[in-house]
């Protein structure tokens, strides 16, 4: 894309507070949970706010070129 860094986030399932209520995801939260200790890192439900935080401490490492942030390095 021609920017001298670019930072990719690549999030598993989204956790956190949601403004209008959805039983499926209500559903999934529930069993990701559940299901945590058996399920591989890199497909566990990752927070938000944690997202934000990896976002906010990858735009401060200035890095020069392409980074991507796997779900298991957030």
């Amino acid at each position: 894309l021609g920017f001298p860094s670019l930072v990719i986030v690549r999030p598993s399932f989204l956790l956190g507070n949601r403004t209008e209520f959805r039983l499926g995801e209500k559903i999934g939260i529930f069993l990701a949970q559940l299901l945590r200790p058996i399920i591989p890192k890199r497909y566990r439900g990752v927070q938000a706010s944690a997202v934000a935080a990896a976002l906010i401490s990858a735009a401060n490492r200035k890095v020069e070129g392409v980074l991507v942030l796997e779900n298991e390095e957030i």
